[in-house]
């Protein structure tokens, strides 16, 4: 048997006890690997349910909110929150008052 032929050849009993060292560690990395499966699945489903209850957790307007603003309350509002300066918000107006 297996003990019998490591017996008689000493060389492959190490080479044996290094590929076995080898694979001890195997187990540990497949617990976590599916740790890591099982974090990522359950992300996925909170991400998914929270954008069909109108969002992500971290973004608190819904669709509907963003849907019925008006390009020029979107400008106003980046005024406000000085993202663009008067200028580019008179330019702004005047491109949507072409269109």
């Amino acid at each position: 048997m297996l003990s019998d032929f490591l017996l008689a050849h000493p060389e492959s009993s190490e080479s044996f006890n290094h590929m076995m060292g080898r694979f001890t560690g195997g187990g540990f990395l497949m617990v976590l690997l599916w740790i890591v499966v099982i974090i990522g699945a359950i992300w996925l489903i909170k991400e998914v349910v929270a954008d069909n209850n109108g969002g992500s957790r971290s973004n608190n307007i819904s669709h509907t909110d963003r849907q019925r603003e008006t390009p020029e309350e979107i400008a106003r509002k980046r005024v406000a929150r000085g993202e663009i300066s008067r200028e580019e918000f008179e330019e702004i107006l005047m491109g949507l008052r072409d269109h």
